[in-house]
């Protein structure tokens, strides 16, 4: 007769997948807790934010999704779709002509966002000029010529990843801390 009553150390070895499944969870999500941190650190470093739609609160903030028993990965998301130009080094293009980039005559400081009445479509007293070194809008202002805004047809944007890097990042340095963390932990409240 064969005995299913499993008890002592078979009893252990039956528990010992479930508790390895739960400290995998466990540790993919605070993995990712910890780099939805490190997301959000990044980008106030990288980028002028003049608010904080990076926020988990916000619809464009940095979300993360937490690992289960049914479903073992997480996962960060964020709807921010500016960001993919700058994750993958990709090149801009206008939705018109040229696309218009301010100088220090209409956007002295970067941190401040430029007034709309002097963005290029609304300039009194501007004209584009071409030159040597391609377009550029110049306005007059008391009888002086600004340069306000040189003309692209296109501009690469430079790769500086603050989402996927950061992320591969904490999930390669962390993820055997944490695990080996919850699976001792596991073990001791295994029955």
């Amino acid at each position: 007769m064969i005995n299913t009553k499993s008890e002592g150390p078979f009893a252990a070895l039956l528990a010992l997948e479930k508790q390895i499944r739960f400290a995998a969870v466990a540790a993919a999500t605070a993995v990712v807790k910890e780099a939805q941190k490190v997301v959000i650190g990044r980008i106030q470093e990288t980028f002028v934010t003049r608010n904080e739609w990076f926020a988990p609160t916000n619809y464009y903030g940095i979300h993360f999704k937490a690992a289960t028993p049914e479903d073992p990965t997480a996962h960060l998301e964020t709807h921010a779709y500016w960001l993919v130009p700058h994750e993958l080094g990709e090149t801009k293009e206008p939705h018109g002509q040229f696309l218009a980039i301010p100088t220090k005559e209409v956007q002295p400081n970067i941190q401040n966002m430029i007034p709309p009445h002097l963005r290029p479509r609304n300039l009194e007293n501007a004209f584009i000029l071409n030159t040597k070194r391609g377009p550029k809008i110049f306005q007059r202002i008391n009888g002086q010529l600004r340069l306000v805004y040189n003309l692209a047809r296109q501009v690469k944007i430079r790769k500086q990843s603050t989402v996927i890097e950061p992320t591969i990042e904490v999930a390669q340095t962390r993820f055997a801390s944490h695990f080996a963390k919850t699976l001792k932990e596991a073990f001791k409240s295994a029955k």
